[in-house]
């Protein structure tokens, strides 16, 4: 869509457990390799940092696989918050648990922003205490990108227990809002712009925006909706509130209502 996204996090729940006020030292760095599809594996850190600098990816044909050293604790893993079953590559947060198993930090979700200011999502994989984050090809990319490379964020104690960081799906700086202009200016039209404390203002924007930009990706927009969405319902409510199960069937109602009747012409 081109839109440039203004990003933000928030601390969401994601089970109990005891927390640890310190780390054990971290584990070493594995060594480099090749990833699987043989394309080049770029080591950014071999020991955690926080701050790294974002990695340009200057064209289709550079690198586009970069791995970074986790604080993990001695005797602890790295885990996918949603794995897809069969599936080494995922999109989500990654949560760092100790030799216990409890859940002592995590990572945010892997994104890249090209040279249009769009969010691309990227993918992590997982080798041992190093994470390996890589720009999926598209067509539609316009290069050079910046992959941008997640601190490590403990948890926090806080209503629920642990915590993890949860992106936020938030309006376009370019979105124009006039409902003079028409239905692509409103945000969600006829629709409430929120459900409870999730806010649908920004992917509703979003929509707007894809709609409007030429040529024919109604599905993709429409699909995006969805996942936008139901990012903002996890955003305000946490996994054990059984608010977020309804507002993800508020967000695939909008879905299915501009599937049947929305308009990108």
């Amino acid at each position: 869509m081109g839109a440039q996204m203004k990003i933000r996090s928030r601390l969401l729940a994601v089970g109990a457990g005891t927390l640890l006020s310190f780390l054990v030292p971290f584990g070493a760095a594995v060594a480099e390799a090749a990833a699987p599809s043989g394309a080049p594996v770029v080591v950014v850190s071999r020991t955690p940092v926080n701050g790294l600098a974002p990695v340009t990816v200057a064209g289709p044909g550079a690198a586009t696989s970069f791995r970074f050293a986790a604080a993990v604790p001695a005797g602890g893993s790295l885990s996918p918050a949603a794995a897809v079953r069969g599936q080494a590559e995922f999109s989500s947060e990654v949560l760092v648990k100790d030799a216990a198993g409890t859940v002592v930090g995590a990572y945010d979700a892997p994104y890249a922003i090209d040279a249009k200011g769009a969010l691309l999502k990227a993918t992590y994989r997982i080798e041992g205490a190093n994470l390996v984050q890589t720009l999926p090809a598209a067509p539609s990319t316009a290069f050079p990108v910046k992959v941008l490379l997640s601190d490590y964020a403990p948890v926090t104690s806080g209503r629920g227990g642990p915590t993890i960081l949860v992106t936020k799906v938030t309006v376009p700086s370019n979105y124009v809002y006039n409902p003079d202009l028409g239905s692509l200016h409103d945000y969600c039209t006829s629709s409430p712009d929120s459900y409870l404390a999730a806010d649908f203002r920004g992917p509703c924007a979003r929509h707007d925006l894809c709609y409007e930009a030429p040529g024919n990706h109604k599905t993709a927009c429409d699909n995006a909706l969805r996942d936008d969405l139901t990012t903002n319902c996890d955003y305000a409510y946490s996994a054990s509130n059984p608010i977020r199960a309804t507002c993800h069937g508020v967000a695939a109602i909008y879905w299915a209502a501009v599937t049947a009747f929305g308009d990108d012409n």
